[in-house]
């Protein structure tokens, strides 16, 4: 009686083991899962946040002559002028347009302003700022720079299957010679540069 149940529980712990474990077997992906992986990889990978903040600053004429007007921005957690400084000063009064980016534009956009003489603070008035979406030409030019097969396990893509990515028909990255059914996805977007320039582009996803 007693082999008959070690029998049966050594039975049991195989079909377990089978059935966890599968040998030979393969997953199978479907062809829109795929084109998915690769659009939300791509939109994290290639697409920022450009920050748009108006400034105005008013004439204002310190009490004590020998005192300058000047008017100093600081931009925090990150966030860069397209010349990539994280500062920039005024002296003189007038309406500005700044445009920010941030490697991570997730970041909490924020701007330390300092006036100097105090008595001018007032004077100086940071508008709302309006967030600008599409693709960084800056991080597609750096996805070009890497290696295919890098990419292809950041984006935790399956090793049996390829893809590839391109902009305006010129490959961005990806694999080569397609072979069997080729699924593909096509759309619209805007290309975003540091300083707020917005131009139409043409995404091409495709998966085998």
């Amino acid at each position: 009686m007693d082999w008959a149940i070690s029998m049966g529980i050594f039975i049991l712990a195989l079909f377990f083991i089978f059935l966890y474990i599968k040998p030979g077997f393969s997953p199978l992906y479907s062809s829109d899962t795929l084109l998915k992986v690769v659009e939300e990889k791509f939109k994290e990978d290639a697409y920022w946040t450009v920050k748009k903040l108006p400034v105005v600053v008013g004439n204002c004429k310190p009490k004590d002559s020998k005192e300058k007007f000047k008017v100093e921005l600081n931009f925090l957690n990150g966030w860069r002028l397209p010349n990539e400084s994280s500062k920039h000063n005024l002296n003189k009064e007038g309406s500005y347009l700044f445009f920010l980016h941030n490697d991570n534009s997730s970041r909490k956009f924020d701007v330390d302003l300092i006036v100097n003489p105090k008595e001018c603070e007032q004077k100086v008035i940071t508008g709302t700022t309006e967030n600008l979406r599409g693709i960084s030409d800056k991080k597609i030019n750096d996805l070009k720079k890497e290696e295919y097969n890098k990419v292809r396990v950041d984006w935790k893509y399956p090793p049996s299957k390829d893809f590839s990515v391109f902009l305006n028909e010129e490959k961005i990255v990806g694999g080569e010679n397609p072979k069997g059914n080729v699924l593909a996805n096509q759309y619209k977007e805007f290309v975003l540069t540091a300083n707020g320039t917005l131009s139409e582009a043409v995404v091409s996803l495709r998966t085998w």
